[in-house]
């Protein structure tokens, strides 16, 4: 049987709330963007290189072994880059809206195949690129998902 990373970055990036009243455009493995265009935000970049990826407990049951991986998906939405536009108190209504709705994708990811360990949803100034100075009014939810493969 499969690891169904796949199916469950694809369960994440098929939810689509928006941002203070904008489409939000999505990004994910060979779309994530080296810097983030004004045209592009706000935008979710979604990855499953995380802190500390997948790891892997090989146990034998019988003649078949079983494999138990622990994933760690981030999702981060870049909202208006801070300085530009509006200012933090429209930005913090903007973000409260996005994580309360961001709960109803949580209540979806739901299923027998794997189980939710952990998500946390931190509303923050993102940097982004790394070290790059540019900050962004955002979202992260960051999910422990457990999959057992037999």
């Amino acid at each position: 049987m499969a690891s169904q990373l796949p199916t469950i970055i694809n369960a994440i990036k098929a939810y689509n709330p928006q941002y203070n009243g904008q489409n939000v455009t999505i990004r994910s493995g060979a779309t994530i963007p080296n810097t983030a265009n004004a045209t592009d935000l706000p935008m979710r970049i979604i990855s499953a290189i995380g802190n500390s990826g997948g790891q892997v407990q090989r146990l034998t049951l019988g003649s078949s072994p079983l494999l138990t991986l622990r994933w760690q998906i981030t999702d981060v939405l870049l909202g208006q880059q801070v300085g530009l536009g509006t200012g933090e108190k429209e930005q913090s209504d903007a973000q409260i809206t996005y994580a309360s709705a961001y709960a109803d994708l949580i209540r979806t990811l739901v299923t027998n195949k794997y189980q939710i360990e952990d998500v946390r949803i931190t509303m923050e100034t993102i940097e982004f690129p790394v070290e790059s100075g540019n900050r962004y009014y955002g979202v992260s939810c960051e999910y422990i998902i457990k999959e057992i493969i037999q």
